[in-house]
């Protein structure tokens, strides 16, 4: 028990780092993108600084006569200017947020993790087995449904066996309880005990995996 508990913090612990690290490489990722775009952003905010002192001194210095000569010149320099900066990328800045609805119920799934239980019942003490009648073979006795003093929950998983009829018992979530079925496989009988799984094949069709312990649920009753 105390290695299963461990081995499944352990898991949890390593699922939160491995999504820690994937937020913080989503928000890496959106930083660099910015800090890419600033850097031409600043680029070109340089170059039509520079371009606008050009100019400036030109205007400054430069007759009516030369400027009509120099129009043709910076119409095409402003133009090529234009057009190299209509190429540069434009910068778009996400609104971030860290979505944290599902926080709460995280924190109280925790919370809640590996809490101990114990059977809602107490066990009976096991009988010794009487002997088959001659009339009776081994085979029948094994396949034949107990009717009388039927055993519940953690006694049942005790004594169920291969052949029994059940049907969904107390604990059972996931069908209608108007299944009638009999047990195929019981891996081993300490399995069953700790809460393992027994197989049943439903009347109807259908096979099921089902808990006699596991998590405190006992899917089963003897029909």
């Amino acid at each position: 028990m105390r290695k299963k508990a461990n081995d499944t913090f352990d898991d949890l612990e390593q699922c939160l780092k491995k999504r820690r690290q994937k937020v913080n490489e989503l928000i890496q990722a959106e930083e660099d993108a910015v800090m890419t775009s600033l850097a031409e952003l600043e680029k070109w905010r340089a170059a039509l600084a520079l371009n606008a002192a050009s100019v400036g001194n030109v205007l400054l210095s430069a007759s009516e006569g030369s400027l009509l000569g120099m129009m043709k010149s910076l119409t095409s320099r402003l133009d090529d200017l234009e057009s190299q900066t209509g190429t540069t990328r434009k910068m778009k800045v996400k609104d971030l947020t860290l979505d944290l609805q599902k926080l709460g119920q995280l924190r109280a799934d925790i919370a809640s993790l590996g809490q101990m239980t114990k059977p809602t019942t107490t066990p009976t003490t096991l009988q010794q087995p009487t002997q088959p009648s001659p009339a009776t073979s081994t085979a029948t006795s094994a396949t034949t449904p107990r009717t009388a003093d039927k055993p519940r929950k953690a006694a049942l998983a005790k004594v169920l066996r291969v052949g029994d009829r059940v049907k969904p018992g107390p604990d059972w979530l996931y069908a209608p309880q108007d299944k009638k079925g009999t047990v195929t496989a019981i891996p081993s009988r300490l399995a069953v005990q700790r809460g393992g799984r027994v197989d049943v094949q439903w009347d109807g069709g259908r096979e099921d995996c089902c808990w006699m312990g596991r998590d405190g649920r006992y899917h089963l009753d003897l029909l």
